[in-house]
């Protein structure tokens, strides 16, 4: 039987954000660094939006972090979804979601950077709509407009 999951916008606290990135570090190498980790969340915490899939029981399944600080653009910073709960198209319903809550506040695009290495989130962002609109070395930048 499928979990169910719950999609809502929270306010995450620096102690849950620790104890998120502690289940998602192997796949994001820089959640290794515990001092790069302390910034991080501290920042989030005090600038970022966080829109969540949880189980019944407040297990996260799935989270999108992005800045709607000045539109048009909404910037996604991290995404990640637990090995159990991927290929349900969370991070699509996640998008469609942020979208929605945001459309008011005149945003119009999302603009995110992913690893090159990173395929199965190229593929998926591509599904999505987004398109490539440059590169680092090791990342391309992508953009949806909607």
């Amino acid at each position: 039987m499928e979990t169910s999951l719950t999609i809502s916008k929270e306010k995450i606290s620096i102690i849950e954000l620790y104890q998120y990135f502690q289940i998602c570090k192997d796949d994001f190498p820089s959640l290794g660094d515990e001092k790069f980790v302390e910034a991080y969340a501290q920042k989030l915490s005090e600038y970022a939006n966080f829109m969540v899939a949880r189980t019944q029981e407040g297990e996260i399944g799935a989270m999108v972090i992005y800045y709607a600080n000045q539109s048009p653009t909404i910037f996604i910073t991290h995404v990640y979804t637990r090995p159990q709960f991927r290929r349900r198209g969370l991070v699509q319903r996640i998008l469609d979601l942020i979208m929605q809550k945001e459309s008011d506040k005149d945003f119009n695009q999302f603009k995110l950077e992913v690893l090159k290495c990173n395929y199965p989130a190229i593929r998926s962002y591509e599904k999505y709509g987004f398109k490539i609109e440059g590169e680092t070395e090791t990342k391309y930048k992508m953009k949806l407009e909607y």
